[in-house]
């Protein structure tokens, strides 16, 4: 027979107050023991209430865990060779080889005239790229591109900004060159007020639940003929 399935059960007002204190010096397990809950469930609270371990405390917990004799069972011991030492790369067995990427295999849907020198793309993170020269690799910042061809080299240490943040107005006069510490700082919203930094918090928290909310009635909604 079957267990039931566990129900969920929701941290109170008081639990997370609680777990917001000592959440950031105190052991998963141990905290596990005292909320009564599994190991998992806190990492899941801390996540979605923006809780975060004191660096010193991963630190201590990192050097006991190098002193403890259970986690070197597993390491290698001074002076061990590996059993493929010497071996060029790794060879699979069986027909595998037959099914392998040749060298300069490319995709079915490839299509050259997008691959041509001189051509843009939107990349993953939303710039622009051109490519610069043959090779599957060769792509670069379309607004680097520009600068240097206007200004230079980039010097060593500085980066570009888009001044109004919007990636694809990629005009030199949105373009701004600062210090790459400038930039972590600008990036940063640790260097606001702490009421500010809260506010902000609380507020990606707030969408985080109701984006997990819209999701799980979506997927709960039964699909209806037209």
């Amino acid at each position: 027979m079957s267990k039931p399935p566990r129900r969920r059960r929701p941290f109170s007002y008081d639990e997370v107050t609680l777990l917001h204190q000592l959440y950031p010096r105190t052991a998963a397990a141990d905290l596990a023991r005292r909320f009564k809950r599994p190991v998992g469930s806190i990492y899941n609270a801390a996540h979605r209430y923006g809780m975060r371990k004191d660096l010193e405390f991963m630190v201590e917990q990192g050097r006991k865990r190098q002193k403890d004799p259970r986690c070197r069972v597993g390491r290698f011991p001074p002076g061990h060779v590996p059993f493929n030492k010497g071996a060029k790369g790794w060879q699979p067995g069986g027909r595998a080889r037959e099914t392998q990427f040749k060298k300069g295999n490319v995709s079915r849907r490839w299509r050259p005239e997008d691959y041509l020198v001189g051509t843009l793309r939107l990349n993953s993170y939303g710039y622009v790229d051109m490519k610069i020269k043959e090779g599957l690799r060769a792509w670069r910042a379309f607004h680097l591109i520009l600068w240097e061809d206007a200004h230079g080299p980039l010097p060593k240490g500085f980066c570009l900004r888009f001044k109004d943040g919007d990636h694809l107005n990629i005009g030199l006069d949105n373009l701004e060159l600062v210090s790459r510490a400038d930039n972590m700082r600008r990036n940063t919203i640790h260097h606001l007020p702490k009421p500010i930094v809260n506010a902000i918090q609380l507020l990606g928290q707030l969408k985080r639940r109701i984006r997990e909310k819209q999701d799980r009635g979506s997927a709960q909604s039964p699909v209806r003929d037209a």
